[in-house]
């Protein structure tokens, strides 16, 4: 970790401690980097990315008690902070469903990926076999249409439990748009941070994403002028 992100990290927490929120002005490059790309690509997404319909989760693999309300927490979270219905299926294998979660099946998620139609290389086969977690999504248009999540295990109990919070929390995050990773962000997206579940940073980011005044489709500038615009006015999620 660099001492520039560490202390970042430090500030952040002790902000976070003492009940002050994020400056204002430091949230649209973090939202312009979490969206569009823009500290992680030459050339940024030109245009919003997001679902923009009741969006149904289905859980595959080992479901265990802990995975299975450990995904719940999550995607309440998730429909706390944005106005967008996101909800567990109690069926594994609904057909209907919009986001698929993998619990350490990685063959069955491999092999969904290669029926959808996406590259399946020996980088991403090892990574798999690893525990890494993954995620991808499809789209149509400007909508998020699909999303397919894998969530490793192993390690230790403790070890075990960390890695299922900050993979759901992390991949779910992409799933409805927070589609990259922020270079200093206090963010369960940002690979350097200590945390292991959503920050108000996050929560932020995702009350933007859906916000009213944001769609599917709307252009980057377009997009950024009206997060600095609404994020004033919005509600301060709680951490």
């Amino acid at each position: 970790m660099s001492f520039r992100t560490a202390a970042c990290l430090a500030a952040a927490l002790a902000a976070a401690a003492c009940g002050h929120h994020p400056d204002d002005a430091g949230m649209v490059p973090i939202f312009d980097q979490v969206v569009f790309g823009s500290g992680n690509l030459d050339t940024p997404l030109g245009t919003v990315y997001r679902w923009e319909r009741p969006v149904r989760v289905a859980a595959r693999g080992k479901r265990k008690a802990g995975s299975m309300a450990g995904l719940e927490r999550v995607l309440a979270e998730i429909s706390g902070a944005a106005p967008l219905a996101i909800a567990l299926t109690p069926t594994p294998q609904d057909a209907a469903a919009d986001i698929i979660v993998f619990f350490e099946d990685g063959e069955a998620y491999l092999d969904y990926l290669s029926r959808r139609g996406a590259r399946v290389n020996e980088s991403r086969r090892a990574a798999i076999a690893a525990g890494y977690c993954w995620s991808i999504t499809w789209t149509v248009g400007h909508e998020i249409d699909e999303a397919a999540l894998f969530v490793g295990g192993g390690g230790t109990p403790a070890e075990a439990a960390k890695r299922l919070r900050q993979c759901l929390y992390h991949e779910l995050a992409h799933a409805v748009g927070l589609a990259y990773h922020p270079s200093d962000a206090f963010s369960i997206l940002n690979h350097e941070s200590v945390t292991a579940r959503f920050t108000r940073i996050d929560r932020v980011l995702l009350a933007l994403l859906y916000s009213g005044s944001v769609s599917s489709g709307m252009k980057r500038a377009d997009a950024l002028r009206a997060a600095a615009k609404i994020l004033p006015n919005l509600p301060r999620p709680k951490e």
